[in-house]
């Protein structure tokens, strides 16, 4: 994303910090006593570039609404919008993250705002259907891998997980990538990329990433993080351990993914930019950070497991406070920051994905980006997501370093974890 900041003056409500743009957010036409909406989003102040463009954009089409912008880093952000929701004074309009949709939705602050998706017709087969499941709910657990119930906001961007490679070092191996390959086919691929010497291997170090890799071979496997109900873990069943048994073996038998030790001193971008690894598990960033490589590269999906494909994802959301008193511009803005076809472009100019379907891309690279979205499985995001993730994450780092069995440090994960469930 471009960075500067021109024209953005800093004001202060409620502890966080307030950006109004020249406009007074809004639009050359406002006039006194038309709508004025509070719009909260996270972001540092490259990410808020994109936002101001939005709003720019905004203010020419609804003159008649005037948006005061709150923004603030990610976690200040989110604590004071727990904040505001006990004290009944969201904004009127902002942005969740995947975890923040399961939080607020049960905290029941949220706006359903299925009539008004009735009423304007929203087109929501033209939403990617995995994104569109992280704005429905039913009040059941993991309401976010299915739509269903009620509509409580739309999806903007995403961000799906998968395989960006080196198409010089698959050419040198003499493989190509195939993108109907099964587990099996997978493995040997990463094989034939190693190189004895060391100085390459097949892909990535799969741990410390916050369960993105690991989570599309769990669920690919049959397996997951929690029950159905959210009340037990699961973690050591045979199919979430045969899965992470999968990734260690990877490592330790095959030598064809590194460990902490032997990729020690390289951040996981230049894992892949160095050529130390000939694949790698990439969001879209990977467009912006790995564009100075010296070699070839291209996206893929991952590979099957008997016959099903699964990509991890993340999808932020605009939501509207249940409290709110501008239904109707605030519903404007939603549609705007989900739809419009403007707004859309400028995601799209940079490097962001959308979550509609016909939303215009031109980089061939986004567009792979894109089909992968059609296999997004959401990850295991309760409450205590970030807690068991860590649990896990150490599980795995234990059994990477031979001090334990998969199998062992996932018995072990379920006992740290089943009492955060109760």
């Amino acid at each position: 994303m471009k960075s500067g900041q021109a024209g953005l003056r800093m004001l202060a409500l409620a502890g966080i910090a307030v950006l109004t743009f020249g406009l007074t957010v809004a639009s050359p036409g406002f006039a006194a006593g038309k709508s004025t909406i509070e719009y909260a989003v996270w972001g540092q102040p490259y990410e808020l570039v994109m936002e101001k463009a939005y709003l720019e954009v905004f203010a020419k089409k609804y003159p008649d609404i005037n948006v005061n912008l709150t923004t603030a880093p990610f976690d200040d952000l989110h604590d004071k919008l727990v904040v505001r929701a006990a004290g009944g004074n969201l904004p009127d309009v902002f942005v969740l993250s995947e975890l923040g949709i399961t939080e607020f939705l049960s905290k029941g602050v949220l706006k359903d705002l299925t009539s008004l998706f009735q009423r304007d017709k929203v087109p929501v087969n033209n939403f990617l259907q995995p994104a569109l499941a992280y704005v429905t709910s039913d009040g059941k657990p993991h309401a976010i891998r299915r739509v269903s119930g009620s509509y409580y906001g739309l999806p903007t961007w995403n961000s799906p997980n998968t395989i960006s490679y080196n198409v010089d070092a698959f050419k040198a191996a003499g493989v190509t990538y195939n993108e109907n390959w099964d587990w099996d086919q997978y493995r040997a691929t990463l094989k034939k990329l190693t190189k004895a010497d060391g100085s390459q291997y097949g892909g990535p170090l799969f741990t410390g990433l916050g369960g993105a890799i690991p989570w599309a071979f769990v669920y690919g496997n049959g397996g997951t993080w929690v029950n159905a109900t959210a009340e037990e873990s699961v973690v050591n069943s045979p199919q979430t351990v045969g899965a992470y048994q999968f990734l260690v073996d990877l490592a330790l038998k095959d030598k064809s993914t590194p460990t902490t030790e032997t990729i020690a001193g390289l951040t996981y971008t230049q894992q892949f930019t160095d050529g130390k690894v000939a694949t790698i598990w990439s969001h879209p960033w990977g467009l912006a950070a790995f564009k100075d490589a010296k070699f070839n590269w291209d996206v893929g999906l991952p590979p099957l497991r008997n016959g099903k494909r699964i990509v991890e994802f993340e999808t932020c959301s605009i939501v509207m406070s249940k409290t709110t008193n501008n239904v109707e511009p605030a519903w404007t803005l939603i549609k705007f920051l989900g739809m419009d076809p403007d707004c859309l472009k400028i995601m799209t100019d940079d490097g962001v994905l959308p979550s509609t379907r016909d939303a215009v891309i031109n980089d061939p690279k986004m567009k792979k980006f894109q089909h992968a979205m059609e296999f997004g499985v959401a990850p295991d995001f309760i409450a205590q997501y970030n807690q068991m993730d860590s649990i896990i994450e150490s599980g795995l780092q234990s059994a990477l370093l031979g001090q334990k069995s998969v199998q062992a440090a996932m018995d072990d994960a379920k006992q740290q974890i089943d009492p955060l469930l109760k």
